[in-house]
């Protein structure tokens, strides 16, 4: 981890320091995503953001597991319904 301090001015920009912007491939007009967690704020390029969710993503299929839930919802309701 690399510490660094900026300072929030008037407006609420920040300035980032152009060592982070350089060492993440950041320059003039790079569009960075800020992200309030319970940890605290991250910054993370559209780009890097799109990678983390491809990656996290990776080997799932979110139309099957969706189809499944509702079958087993669907199920679920059936048998509400016949056992009234």
């Amino acid at each position: 981890m690399n510490l660094l301090r900026t300072l929030v001015v008037r407006d609420g920009a920040l300035t980032i320091p152009a060592d982070l912007c350089d060492s993440r491939g950041w320059h003039e007009g790079t569009v960075v995503l800020v992200l309030a967690t319970d940890e605290g704020v991250l910054l993370k390029s559209r780009d890097d953001l799109e990678a983390t969710v491809q990656a996290e993503l990776a080997g799932s299929n979110l139309v099957e597991e969706l189809l499944a839930e509702r079958r087993e919802a669907a199920r679920l309701d059936n048998e509400e319904a016949l056992g009234s």
